[in-house]
């Protein structure tokens, strides 16, 4: 569900990135916050049964213990382990506050509001 959303999001985000400079990610961001806080909500809360699940595979399976070790090894997994692909999306919440932020901070001010002049 993470991959989906993420993968939707990416592409409204670079099909906005082609009428440059006249972007508008906003609504972009606000109307795919909700779904992404739902999906990644609901890994962040079963994460620790998933990595409950993964350290009984390891102590009391040797077979699937072994063939995780051998994962490690692929040339895609970088020499990190199945626990470290686990914590990425929960590592990436953080991330996309950090980056809004960043983008606010950056980004002109926000124009006079209806009214006020």
């Amino acid at each position: 569900m993470i991959a989906t959303v993420n993968k939707k999001f990416l592409i409204e985000l670079e099909a906005e990135r082609e009428k440059w400079p006249d972007v508008n990610y906003a609504p972009i961001i606000k109307n795919n916050a909700k779904q992404m806080k739902g999906c990644y909500t609901r890994y962040v809360n079963n994460y620790d049964a998933a990595e409950q699940h993964l350290i009984q595979l390891k102590s009391k399976d040797k077979e699937k213990h072994r063939y995780l070790e051998v994962c490690k090894t692929h040339p895609d997994a970088n020499k990190q382990d199945v626990h470290s692909f686990l914590i990425l999306p929960v590592q990436r919440v953080p991330r996309y506050r950090m980056l809004l932020e960043e983008l606010l901070r950056s980004g002109p001010g926000p124009g006079p509001r209806p009214g006020s002049g």
